[in-house]
């Protein structure tokens, strides 16, 4: 199952095809964060420490090729850094327990295989961490699974908002982390090598 997990996330990266489902920004209303102007009109401002708003995108893949199938992916918009997700997961987690990248170009996606994320709940997830800068956009975003494969960005998931807030709140309390960047960028580099 988790050999189609990997071919299913990398699917929408390679081909780029989503469709976003806005959710409520946050708990006022407002961006989060410490916002700062940048000179791109598509991205007029990013936030420290923070994000404009974040949505849910069902993201259609191909299983079977006869099959549609739909992964969730919560995605952080306007983020000062495209690494906020996974660097939150590395604050508490330490090292990622495996990584993919789908294409020499495209970033590194940082997995977690069975972390106990929620303090009050002993399931035990599996997190993939990815962030994406470019022209278009920047932000910040998971995929999360519990035991059994189950999406819990899922309208159905019990788990959902607790995994909402969780993120929302590590992305606002996050720190620059060296050592993390040390290992995103040596890791990246043993992928470009293979090239």
């Amino acid at each position: 199952m988790k050999d189609t997990i990997l071919i299913i996330l990398t699917i929408p990266i390679l081909f780029s095809c989503s469709a976003q489902k806005p959710t409520a920004n946050n708990k006022n209303g407002n961006a989060i964060g410490i916002a700062r102007p940048t000179f791109n009109p598509n991205t007029p401002y990013i936030y420290i420490n923070g994000f404009s708003d974040y949505t849910i995108v069902k993201i259609p893949l191909i299983q079977n090729n006869d099959d549609t199938v739909f992964v969730n992916e919560l995605k952080f918009n306007d983020t000062f850094s495209s690494f906020y997700s996974q660097e939150v997961m590395y604050e508490k987690f330490g090292k990622w327990t495996r990584e993919i990248k789908p294409n020499i170009e495209s970033p590194l996606i940082l997995i977690w295989d069975n972390v106990k994320l929620l303090e009050d709940d002993n399931q035990l997830f599996t997190v993939y961490a990815i962030g994406e800068e470019n022209m278009k956009e920047i932000y910040a975003a998971v995929f999360v699974f519990s035991q059994g494969q189950k999406d819990c960005l899922s309208e159905e998931s019990i788990y959902k908002d607790k995994i909402i807030e969780y993120f929302s709140t590590g992305i606002q309390q996050v720190k620059e982390n060296k050592k993390f960047y040390k290992l995103y960028l040596d890791t990246d580099k043993k992928f470009k090598s293979r090239k």
